[in-house]
């Protein structure tokens, strides 16, 4: 029996959702992963490298994205090249010229090598849709894909579009607080309460991808999109006690009383496109052919998350 396994090159690999791609690699089996990094001493990589699986699959290289001789040097030899920029909203700016130059040369990389598959983690183009007002971050991930298109109609490219809001979320960002006042767990949100929150659950991505894998050429040119749940807000209280057993409510709050939560304007403009844009954005039918998704109900039972303490 062949001991070859298909290298699948991972871009963006310390990230939420590029760590769930290499975690489901990982655990399938199938392939040998090369995870790109700036620095593979990082401590976000640690994990990943100690990984329950074993590190005989898991190659983790320095590079430089803007390197074009580097990118050929880790993309060589690849069977597929996933690549997610991270949602960063700071320095948004900077950020967003860098990508756009960095995911060009990735894509130029791919083309020149004639790498077999493709997949991009992308969202849609907010900034464009709302005349330059909301969620400036997802526009450079938006025009990779057109860029894709555009320049190589030809490229074995799948895109992934996961749903605008995942559920860890809540713990990571602090969306949800213990009152001051007493046990009563506040989900609190600059969104009205019968706005539909449409959830992804990040480590699902990497099982969906798995999916795509294994039978690349019959999603090529397509759009997945990735949303387990479309909820709305004011539900998210009744089902978290429901599965808790805490006390909870769904809290609208105003633009001022966010940022002095959050201090960041980028991350309010996220929820203002949820509220006036992303309304009713059906999951697609193959995400539910590819795996079943979960959902806040389901993503509460297998986390165990209850809520901050």
């Amino acid at each position: 029996m062949s001991s070859y396994l298909p290298v699948v090159t991972v871009v963006g690999s310390t990230n939420a959702q590029g760590k769930a791609v290499v975690r489901s690699l990982l655990e399938c089996g199938k392939y040998k992963v090369r995870c790109l990094t700036r620095d593979k001493n990082s401590a976000k990589l640690q994990p990943l490298a100690q990984h329950v699986f074993g590190t005989d699959r898991l190659e983790i290289v320095n590079c430089d994205l803007t390197n074009p001789n580097q990118l050929r040097q880790t993309f060589h030899s690849s069977w597929a090249v996933f690549v997610c920029f991270n949602l960063d909203f700071s320095s948004i700016q900077n950020k967003y010229d860098s990508e756009v130059k960095q995911g060009r040369l990735i894509v130029d990389t791919v083309a020149q090598l004639e790498i077999p598959y493709f997949l991009l983690s992308f969202q849609e183009n907010v900034y464009d849709k709302s005349q330059g007002k909301l969620v400036p971050t997802f526009e450079s991930k938006a025009k990779l894909r057109t860029y894709v298109q555009e320049t190589y109609p030809q490229m074995n490219a799948i895109y992934i579009e996961p749903a605008e809001f995942p559920i860890q979320y809540w713990p990571l960002f602090g969306f949800a607080r213990k009152s001051t006042e007493n046990d009563m767990i506040e989900f609190r949100l600059p969104v009205s309460q019968e706005t539909l929150l449409n959830l992804v659950d990040i480590d699902d991505i990497g099982r969906v991808v798995i999916e795509l894998l294994n039978k690349p050429d019959v999603y090529v040119h397509q759009t997945i999109r990735v949303c387990g749940e479309l909820i709305e807000f004011q539900h998210i209280s009744t089902i978290f006690t429901q599965v808790t057993g805490r006390y909870a409510q769904t809290i609208t709050i105003n633009e001022q009383e966010f940022k002095n939560d959050h201090s960041n304007d980028q991350l309010y403009t996220l929820f203002k496109y949820i509220e006036q844009y992303s309304q009713g954005r059906q999951q697609t039918s193959t995400d539910k052919q590819l795996v079943q998704l979960h959902t806040f109900e389901t993503w509460l039972k297998k986390s165990e998350w209850k809520g901050p303490k």
